[in-house]
């Protein structure tokens, strides 16, 4: 599949159906939203996408105001979502697979902002298979994570 073939089936929105990340030493893979993350990934014809991923069973703040939460409600928010948007490129990688360029112009993680992330991208069936290009930290052990998709 070419390219341009790529990216037209990329193009829409993707519903979460498991977010994973596997330690490369082997050990047993973390679950950062729990095996019952939820999520949507959008592609746009116009070249953007939007992420955003969640553990399931957010607690609510105990006011209305996002504002004025507690230290342990603004905490936990953060610890149990993720999100970005941007634009996003694909070009096919050495190994032959596509890949992709997520941009980050906005994110709930401030050092994500501005950066460029590469991500091996593969289709199988109806199925989106995302994972960094290369391992990334998490909760102290490297890691290498994994999200599958399916189109909306």
């Amino acid at each position: 599949m070419s390219v341009e073939e790529f990216r037209e089936k990329i193009l829409g929105a993707w519903q979460l159906l498991s977010y994973r990340a596997e330690p490369v030493n082997g050990d047993e893979p973390i679950y950062p939203f729990t095996k019952n993350a939820q999520g949507i990934v959008i592609y746009s014809y116009d070249g953007y996408l939007s992420a955003q991923l969640m553990a399931p069973g957010r607690v609510p703040f105990h006011t209305s105001d996002r504002l004025a939460g507690t230290e342990k409600e603004l905490a936990d928010g953060l610890r149990t979502y993720m999100a970005y948007s941007g634009k996003f490129s694909v070009y096919r990688g050495l190994d032959g697979h596509p890949r992709l360029l997520h941009g980050m112009q906005v994110s709930s993680f401030p050092n994500w902002i501005g950066d460029t992330q590469e991500r091996v991208a593969k289709i199988e069936g109806d199925i989106l298979i995302l994972s960094p290009a290369d391992p990334v930290s998490l909760a102290g052990k490297i890691v290498r994570p994994v999200l599958q998709l399916r189109k909306l």
